[in-house]
């Protein structure tokens, strides 16, 4: 008995990669060099080997190998991140924070006079 391929080629990796990011049979084997033939033999065997039907789960699985690199999304939300972390830093410089004895003289002369 043959023992179980643990993992795709990297023929296999490269369809699978060309598949997440769409394109098609045709424009797949003109990007690899190879024929329309060869892609589909290719795809049949991630298929088999993933354990999926469609295009879209191949593209969805690759996208979970991390096969594509970040996404669109992943990138507007790291964006986004750096410039919360960006105004978060701007506002903690300008804000200084009183120390506690100063809050508590503050809170007592408010209490003392209620126009503070």
């Amino acid at each position: 008995m043959t023992p179980r391929k643990m993992w795709l080629t990297e023929r296999q990796l490269a369809v699978l990669t060309l598949i997440g990011r769409g394109l098609c049979v045709k424009r797949i084997a003109s990007e690899l060099g190879i024929a329309e033939a060869t892609v589909h033999e290719h795809t049949a065997r991630i298929y088999r080997f993933l354990g999926i039907a469609s295009r879209t789960e191949a593209a969805v699985r690759a996208c979970h190998l991390g096969l594509l690199g970040p996404t669109p999304r992943e990138e507007c939300l790291s964006a986004e991140n750096a410039r919360f972390r960006a105004a978060l830093s701007a506002i903690a410089q300008e804000v200084t924070p009183l120390p506690r004895v100063e809050m508590a003289r503050a809170a007592l002369a408010a209490e003392k006079d209620p126009a503070v």
